[in-house]
């Protein structure tokens, strides 16, 4: 009995993490590491990921390329999807500290459930969550950045966890004003109404088009002739009488 107390004091105490799963992001750049050589590991510089539920499908994540560029990687169960180096535009916003892989000690699940119980906490539901994770400095301790949203992908919370403790380092909640509601639909009377404007204005552009054209066609019938325009009594460039 005692042994089973233990336990299941032990599964409780380990429950929180067990509720996060999907591919993480210590095995994406495991796969990095892997395909690519395990030099990339210590030049990261971002592993982000979005829309997780509760990990994301694919990891991104940022390296220097040792040249004074980025390179980034497209990372999933499937192995590196996509990689090239950083485009221009986004460099500016992607570059910073490499992370200290020593420092980091947690990885996202973990920093998902921390997440999760700041948010349950402060009474506020969530649908998906995008992960970054960053270096404040160089050589600092890294650190979780997660954005909790909705289901209409609005940003309900920010939540900063420390990558070596698991503190929660921050927590902001948001009100996102509410999508407005779908139009509703028309009904038969509005439909029918719709379609006879819509006939009534091909009508009139249609009979505009004819007037148009017997409008011509009658000056052309009954005026004169043109004629002629009169030389001009200057020359337009020396302004000297002809």
């Amino acid at each position: 009995m005692k042994t089973l107390l233990v336990l299941l004091t032990l599964c409780a105490g380990f429950a929180p993490a067990a509720i996060a799963g999907g591919f993480t992001a210590r095995e994406a750049t495991r796969t990095l590491a892997r395909e690519r050589g395990t030099s990339w590991l210590d030049r990261i510089v971002q592993v982000g990921g979005d829309k997780g539920m509760d990990q994301p499908g694919a990891w991104h994540i940022v390296a220097s390329n040792g040249q004074g560029g980025l390179q980034e990687f497209f990372v999933s169960t499937k192995g590196i999807i996509s990689e090239g180096p950083v485009p221009a535009g986004a460099a500016a916003a992607l570059t910073g500290p490499q992370i200290s892989q020593k420092k980091w000690k947690l990885d996202s699940t973990i920093a998902f459930t921390k997440a999760e119980a700041a948010a349950k906490k402060a009474g506020i539901g969530y649908d998906s969550a995008d992960f970054r994770l960053r270096s404040p400095g160089s050589g600092s301790t890294p650190v979780w950045m997660l954005q909790l949203n909705n289901p209409a992908g609005q940003k309900v919370a920010d939540v900063i966890v420390s990558a070596d403790s698991g503190k929660v380092l921050n927590f902001v909640a948001f009100q996102p004003a509410p999508p407005p509601p779908p139009a509703p639909p028309q009904s038969n009377t509005q439909q029918a109404l719709a379609r006879t404007k819509e006939a009534i204005n091909r009508g009139t552009a249609s009979l505009g088009r004819g007037l148009s054209k017997a409008g011509g066609w009658i000056r052309r019938k009954f005026s004169p002739e043109p004629q002629p325009a009169p030389v001009p009594y200057y020359e337009p460039s020396s302004g000297v009488a002809r």
